[in-house]
């Protein structure tokens, strides 16, 4: 499983997400038509209509759109660089 997204793939996550469903001429130009290949293949996207070919998230992708958007933003901690 893919540990390491990139921009792209949440922008196609996340147009599915605030659409709510996605025919593959709404696929922004920069992004493969493999990519939502992927994500049904790995669960976060299914094939809602057959005849017109419309996408939509699973409760999986779903579930990780929630863990995007509930990311804390990164601290810095200090640290005394005598204890490193």
């Amino acid at each position: 499983m893919n540990t390491n997204w990139s921009p792209l793939q949440i922008k196609l996550l996340l147009k599915i997400h605030t659409t709510q469903t996605l025919k593959p001429d709404d696929i922004p130009a920069e992004i493969h038509k493999s990519e939502l290949q992927n994500f049904i293949t790995i669960g976060l996207v299914e094939k809602v209509e057959k005849i017109n070919h419309t996408y939509a998230l699973t409760h999986k992708g779903e579930a990780f759109i929630e863990m995007l958007l509930t990311t804390p933003l990164p601290v810095l901690k200090w640290v005394d660089p005598r204890n490193l």
